[in-house]
């Protein structure tokens, strides 16, 4: 997608980010939990988010959470150590917290050549994710970026 034509109708990109996505995760919500949804909540970041944009409570009271982060620039650390906060928050805030979305509007790079081993996007994002796994074994972590 060409988020530089990315329409926010008089809005900031990081609300206009945060109200599409929503939009998205509902309608997925409704497609993926079909008949086991008892709500779904967008959260005003007024004062405090609680981790999540928005949330799905099931009728079996678990929680799928979606935290919508506008990074256009390459995710560096810092950028995953806000994420990392992000859930930390959320699990704190959202009992019953099962399934954790966070969405951003690009692809992570991966790509390593024999001249530069740095780390890429892609490994700094699976390191954050092994970390998670092990912190929080019962929450299941997904990346919706430019291409999902």
């Amino acid at each position: 997608m060409d988020w530089s034509r990315f329409n926010l109708h008089g809005d900031a990109p990081e609300r206009a980010f945060e109200a599409l996505t929503g939009t998205l995760f509902e309608r997925w919500c409704h497609r993926e939990y079909a008949g086991q949804i008892r709500r779904v909540m967008f959260v005003n970041g007024a004062g405090g988010d609680g981790g999540v944009e928005a949330y799905t409570q099931l009728k079996d009271d678990q929680v799928i959470g979606l935290q919508a982060k506008w990074f256009r620039e390459p995710l560096k650390s810092s950028q995953i150590e806000q994420i990392r906060k992000s859930l930390k928050t959320a699990s704190e805030n959202r009992s019953g917290l099962s399934r954790y979305i966070v969405t951003i509007p690009r692809d992570l790079s991966d790509a390593k050549t024999e001249k530069r081993q740095t780390k890429t996007e892609r490994d700094r994002w699976d390191n954050f994710i092994k970390e998670s796994n092990q912190q929080y074994p019962h929450i299941t972590i997904d990346l919706w970026s430019d291409r999902i």
